[in-house]
């Protein structure tokens, strides 16, 4: 299991953080990622992953998140 950092960012403030989620692999991470999306309702926001070294692993757009939710939803 690996430990990722999840973060909602608009320019440099967080507007909310999960710290320390354990899950067996990043694609693991985009569940948690549109999850997210869903809760948040501001323009300009995008979520950040982490790893433990502090290296961004995803980087997207609220927008783009939630589009690849409402996707993975038809498939």
């Amino acid at each position: 299991m690996q430990r990722y950092d999840f973060a909602v960012v608009k320019g440099d403030e967080t507007i909310a953080a999960m710290k320390s989620i354990a899950l067996p692999d990043l694609k693991a991470a985009w569940s948690h990622v549109s999850e997210l999306a869903k809760a948040i309702d501001e323009p300009g926001t995008r979520i950040r992953v982490t790893n433990p070294a502090g290296e961004v692993e995803i980087l997207a757009g609220v927008s783009i998140a939630r589009g690849e939710f409402a996707r993975a939803q038809l498939d």
